[in-house]
């Protein structure tokens, strides 16, 4: 799965949501989730959201897109790739070929 596009992972590792929350560590998915929103929206350019009024998982779903400011969108769209696909693979007992 070298050549697959970041649009094409991303449905595929959306495909295993249930999956994924059910077999890896909160924090990982967190670090996935920011290097999707990198590569895809760029740094954050969002106020930090209320723990109170807009959530924990507002909250820690910006502090790790935060954590990736900085990176190109291309290597978060590599790091996803990377990342998702060794979750599904190692985590979930995917095979993806």
């Amino acid at each position: 799965m070298s050549n697959v596009t970041f649009e094409e992972a991303t449905k595929i590792v959306g495909g295993y949501q249930a999956e994924l929350r059910k077999n890896v560590a909160n924090d990982i998915l967190l670090t996935l989730y920011a290097y999707f929103k990198q590569a895809h929206d760029g740094d954050c350019n969002k106020p930090e959201p209320s723990k109170l009024t807009d959530g924990l998982e507002a909250s820690y779903k910006w502090t790790y897109w935060m954590k990736v400011k900085g990176m190109t969108q291309e290597e978060a769209k590599e790091k996803y790739i990377k990342l998702g696909f060794w979750l599904l693979e190692n985590k979930c007992g995917i095979k993806l070929n």
